[in-house]
């Protein structure tokens, strides 16, 4: 009946929108002191000193997101500030050395604290609860101890500790060897002494800077200081009886000194001055002038002098007197061989800086402060070299922090067009970059990163940008899986660069529209031939983007993304004159450029401080090349050029002109991404919080009706139930995955499936707005604890019996025909005496509950109306439409708001129809018949629905998660793997608690806990049933359309009372369960009427009949009732093998149900036709 499909392979879709997308996190906390290192998983991890004068630690957690550590409580010190601070960290095993001088309270004098070497995999250092009191070395003997500043040398590979030199006064000061210090560590790390015995020179005048190091004559430091105002440089042995010094030859105009650690354990020596020389370790003894090995610019008027290193490589960043960082990378076998500078950061713009060499990627990372202490981290993709500047920050539940970024939409779809639920997936890129994904932080490569898809088989990744340009990425297979035939491709830019290829003239670009109203280039000072120049460079930057394009598609075919093969390569570093130039096909005052006798290649390790740099531009072109394009640009008398080849590059280079040419970089998202308009989601804002109000009122003042009409509602139920009657084109229906592959249902896809239409579902699932929500107060109501006794439990127990048996049956039935169900097999399990059995056992429940109904609505009420926080929403509520605290209410009205006024305008253009002046009690009793606004009630209502059930859903995804086994046994991974251990530790942060979890308060969560999303599915709940309420008297079955709604907000009156009961004795568990019961079993009666509303649309003639649409609803509601059923039994079943089973059939059925009753309400909506909403069962 049901044949498998032949087999094909997964496939996914994607949208992607570039916008400033919304982290709930603050900034990482200001500094001035800090040193960057590797943590675990060779990710940056920042030692630092607050402006409180903690000692901190920032690092990732589990999850993939930033933590900061109070590591002063940790090492359990009294209450004081750190003075000063030293780490270094062994390139070969990351082992740290950490030294820490810390005032004592209500003195000058400080404490020194050595710590033991350990590892970063020897701790849990992002642990909240965080001791590193034990690995603090006890201090034998006595001495000075107000201490300024602490030197440390590198690590060597022999495992001694480094050589520890301390300052008692600041280095600017030091005069004497009394002001100096070491530390001597027992060789087995049990203890430390302090030694006094360092040799200075006794007549120096003063000493510029000092540098321990570790040479064959054994450890000590390097000194450069000044005598007789003659600048001299020496080198002292610190551990031996009588200390020997070393005179070298001093470079002219030295001014710092760095070391770095060789292959034999030894620190040759590296000068910064006018110049940058180098010191092997020999020479060191030697007296030896050293080897000048860079003149560069970036080196010339040295300041400041560090270096970071693997085992390999070396990089040495300079900073000059006027703030200006560059920088220059070679090996560390040999430093002067193959060392080419490049400028990092204009003068100016520098400060505080420490760099690192991720050891998970080999990138350059180089975390920076500005003047006020705010840190950045710079990060270089080692393939293109191109740095990129990203945010340091922490989760917090109630600030925002805006990123500018391409967010990417993924919907991953097995051979059948069903959801990839749970699916270890392998990310990979043409570059380096941090990126988010599921909310997650992950570094992504050419290599590749495992990730997991969602309980809806989607990844939202979150691609951080400066500008309009972002690597490509790919979606394949983790080791040893065969879900995908290639690796397929995803281009976040491809909008993009869509609309750019339509820009050739000035035109173009002076009638682009803004979405905020006006055009690109209103108000610009620019000239128009200068306008029309970067046109012709935008046009023919983007003819290359297609070349690119195809190369990337032909690599990923391959299985990976090598990002530096191929792009073509190119001899940096030489020069050209301006005379040896090909075709320059766009620029401005090229006569310039033509007439340059020196134009350099630059590489792009450069391109950020040609981005960053306030100086003026002198000329520009774009070259023709062999491959690609160059991109000339005149600074002062200096020329560059940068070859133009990769989709990445050309992003950057047309970034560049929108910045240094047009000026128009900070209208990019307002002309080309997406941005919110808040006035009209305030709005529709307003339009759904007055239903809502609308809703209870009516509720409130119809339920004596009600009540004394209960008995005539259940004889109506049972009548239609025992006179069904079902045609043969509602039995014989069928539901499956290919329901959704339709034709008619394409053009809606891209609606649902779009980046700005899940915005909100995103937030919600991922970003930490339903599980990290604390809402203030709790409630209760006395009435309500004598109905749990009374009313609900008694008729649990044959309820979930019901759930037990004919809820698993359907479950079965569906996962063991590949996903498919018949109504009539459905109906086989539904018999007349089990749904009148079922109508039996609610009768009570809700007789009772409808005489407590004034409580339940009241206590609903009064809940509404407390303060919430949102993670996210509550910032936007703050910052956008109100500086009120929110309410629940008004916290669920914006939730719906912004994507329902998103997807209408995505659809008709227009913003959804204004619903304040709504009269819901004329709905109710049938006195609002005015056509036109019945249907824009209508459509305002079902494209509501779509946003409640998908919210819904994935509440029941959080619900069914928390009670059953644990998610890592249920991920997906395949059986063989090269690496399992290394898959998982990716993986589980994927079904780690979010983020902010641990940014709540424990008297919070003892509060809310679990419990908020109990109170997120009820007022979900009670918005579905406001909005699905009947209103079109026209319709086929008429009065059992009103029997299921009203049967559909019984269901939901029962789950407020028992949400609401607080009865002692009762866990959680158990109301989890009663809610399961009553849920699973009245959704079973609901299917039944819904299929006879259904038989009568295929059979009935009245004037809207459209049988294509029937089939979808039944459809859908067969979705319905396989996730409904899914959910219920997986809370009673034992076996863990059933509760899978129970709990991938509710995705699959919700994610199914999402598709076709969302891309057909959405046609319906578009197409300005009433919609049969039709209450979800």
């Amino acid at each position: 009946m049901h044949p498998p499909k032949p087999l094909t392979m997964a496939s996914l879709t994607y949208d992607s929108e570039l916008m400033n997308q919304q982290v709930a996190a603050i900034a990482v906390p200001n500094s001035h002191n800090f040193v960057s290192t590797n943590d675990e998983n060779g990710k940056l991890m920042i030692f630092s000193v607050g402006t409180d004068g903690v000692f901190y630690l920032c690092k990732e957690d589990h999850t993939g997101s930033r933590v900061m550590i109070n590591l002063s409580s940790a090492l359990r010190v009294a209450p004081s500030q750190v003075k000063a601070f030293d780490v270094v960290q062994n390139p070969s095993n990351s082992t740290l050395y950490i030294a820490i001088a810390s005032m004592r309270p209500g003195t000058a004098q400080t404490d020194l604290l050595v710590l033991k070497p350990f590892k970063p995999t020897d701790v849990d250092l992002a642990s909240p609860s965080l001791d590193l009191s034990g690995y603090i070395m006890p201090r034998t003997g006595a001495g000075q101890t107000s201490i300024s500043a602490i030197y440390m040398s590198g690590s060597d590979k022999g495992g001694t500790y480094p050589e520890t030199v301390f300052a008692y006064v600041p280095i600017e000061q030091v005069s004497k060897a009394a002001d100096l210090a070491r530390v001597i560590v027992n060789p087995n790390f049990d203890g430390w002494q302090l030694a006094t015995n360092l040799h200075l020179p006794e007549d120096a005048f003063k000493i510029v800077d000092i540098c321990p190091g570790r040479l064959q004559l054994g450890r000590g430091f390097f000194s450069l200081y000044l005598i007789q105002n003659q600048l001299q440089l020496m080198f002292t042995t610190s551990d031996q009886k009588y200390p020997a010094s070393y005179k070298l030859g001093c470079p002219a105009g030295a001014k710092s000194l760095a070391t770095f650690v060789d292959s034999s354990g030894y620190t040759p020596l590296l000068v910064g001055g006018s110049s940058l020389t180098y010191y092997t370790a020999k020479q060191c003894l030697q007296g030896s002038s050293g080897t000048v090995i860079s003149s560069d610019k970036v080196f010339a008027g040295v300041q400041e002098l560090y270096v970071t290193q693997t085992t390999q490589q070396l990089s040495i960043f300079a900073e000059n007197a006027y703030q200006g960082i560059g920088y220059a990378t070679t090996s560390v076998a040999n430093p002067a061989q193959g060392l080419v500078a490049s400028p990092l950061i204009p003068d100016g713009q520098g400060g505080s800086f420490s760099p690192v060499i991720a050891n998970d990627s080999a990138a350059l990372q180089f975390v920076v402060a500005n003047s006020s202490g705010a840190l950045s981290v710079l990060q270089q993709d080692p393939s293109s070299r191109i740095w990129s500047s990203t945010k340091l920050f922490i989760p917090n539940l109630n600030k925002n922090i805006d990123i500018q970024a391409y967010t990417v939409h993924v919907n991953l779809l097995q051979s059948d067009m069903s959801a990839m639920v749970n699916q270890a997936v392998l990310v990979s890129s043409t570059g380096w970059a941090d990126i988010i994904v599921n909310g997650r932080g992950v570094s992504v490569g050419p290599s590749g990163v495992p990730v997991l898809s969602d309980e809806a088989g989607t990844l939202t990744l979150i691609i951080p940008t400066e500008d309009i340009s972002s690597y490509v990425f790919t979606v394949g297979n983790v080791d040893g899986s065969n879900v995908f035939r290639q690796p397929i491709t995803i281009d976040p830019s491809f909008k993009i660069s869509a609309a750019l290829s339509k820009i050739s003239t000035k035109s173009d670009l002076l009638n682009a529209p803004l979405q905020s109203g006006g055009h690109l280039m209103d108000g610009t000072s620019v000239g128009p031939d200068e306008i029309e120049h970067a046109a012709n460079a935008i046009h023919t930057l983007l003819s290359q983007r297609t070349v690119a394009s195809a190369k990337v598609k032909a690599a990923a075919t391959t299985g990976t993304l090598p990002a530096g093969q191929y792009r073509t390569k190119h001899v940096y570093d030489t020069t050209r004159s301006g005379s040896e130039l090909r075709t320059m096909v766009a620029g401005s005052n090229m006569v310039q450029i033509k007439s340059a006798q020196s134009i350099k290649q630059m590489g792009w390790e450069a391109w950020h401080y040609i981005t960053t740099t306030t100086s003026k531009i002198a000329s520009w072109a774009v070259e023709t090349a062999t491959s690609g394009y160059n991109l000339i640009i005149q600074i002062g008398n200096d020329f560059f050029s940068w070859l133009v080849d990769g989709i990445t590059e050309i992003g950057k280079a047309i970034s560049w002109i929108f910045d240094k040419i047009l000026s128009i970089a900070g209208k990019i998202i307002d002309w080309l991404g997406f941005i919110f308009n808040w006035k009209d989601i305030q709005n529709t804002h307003k339009s759904i919080v007055a239903i809502v109000k609308g809703g209870l009122d009516s509720g409130s003042a119809n339920l004596t009706t009600l009540a004394n009409k209960v008995d005539q509602f259940f004889l109506d139920l049972e009548s239609t139930i025992k006179n069904r009657a079902y045609p043969d084109v509602l039995t014989q229906s069928v539901a499956n995955p290919s329901t959704t592959e339709n034709p008619t249902l394409d053009p809606q896809k891209s609606a649902l499936n779009s980046t700005k239409g899940n915005y909100t579902q995103y937030q919600f699932t991922h970003g930490g707005a339903s599980t990290s929500s604390t809402i203030n107060g709790t409630q209760s109501s006395d009435p309500l604890h004598q109905a749990w006794t009374d009313v609900v439990q008694p008729a649990i127990a044959s309820l979930q019996q019901t759930v037990t048996t004919v809820g698993k049956d359907i479950i079965t039935l569906f996962s063991n025909n590949n996903k498919s169900l018949s109504v009539s097999e459905a109906l086989q399990k539904l018999g007349v005496d089990v749904l009148l059995g079922i109508i039996d056992a609610i009768r009570a429940v809700i007789v009772g509950l409808i005489r407590l109904g004034a409580d339940i609505i009241k206590d609903f009420r009064d809940y509404i109306t407390k303060t919430i926080n949102i993670p996210i929403f509550s910032a936007l509520w703050k910052t956008y439409i109100s500086g009120s605290e929110l309410t629940f209410l008004d916290g669920l009205a914006l939730l719906l708001a912004i994507p329902v006024t998103i997807i209408s305008k995505l659809l008709t253009n227009k913003t959804p129809a204004d619903m304040t002046g709504l009269n819901y009690d004329g709905l109710v009793k049938g006195t609002v018949t005015d056509p036109t606004q019945l249907l824009q009630t209508n459509g305002f209502m079902s494209l509501s629905s779509i946003i409640v059930n998908g919210l819904g859903g994935a509440l029941q995804v959080f619900d069914d998660a928390a009670s059953s086994v644990s998610m890592v046994k249920r991920i997906v991974i395949p059986q063989q793997q090269s690496h399992p251990l290394a898959v998982h530790n990716h993986l589980s942060k994927f079904t780690s608690p979010h983020p902010l979890s641990r940014a709540i308060k424990p008297q919070l969560l003892a509060a809310n806990g679990y419990n908020v999303l109990t109170d997120w599915k009820l007022a979900l709940g009670v918005i579905a049933k406001i909005i699905a309420i009947p209103t079109n008297t026209s319709l086929p079955g008429y009065p059992i359309r009103w029997i299921s709604w009203l049967l559909s907000c019984a269901a939901t009156l029962i789950s407020a009372a028992i949400r609401s009961v607080t009865v002692e004795g009762v866990p959680p568990s158990t109301k989890e369960q009663a809610l399961a019961a009553t849920g699973g079993t009245i959704a079973l009666v609901n299917f039944a009427l819904i299929c006879t509303i259904n038989g009568m649309e295929f059979t009935d003639d009245y004037p809207s009949r459209d049988p294509t649409f029937t089939s979808f609803q039944v459809m859908s509601s067969i979705f319905d009732l396989v996730a409904s059923e899914g959910s219920a039994a997986e809370k009673f079943v034992k076996d863990p093998i059933d509760k899978a089973i129970a709990e991938l059939a509710s995705y699959a059925g919700l994610a199914l149900s999402g598709v076709v009753t969302g891309t057909t309400t959405l046609i319906k909506y578009e197409q300005g036709k009433y919609n049969y909403i039709l209450e979800k069962i």
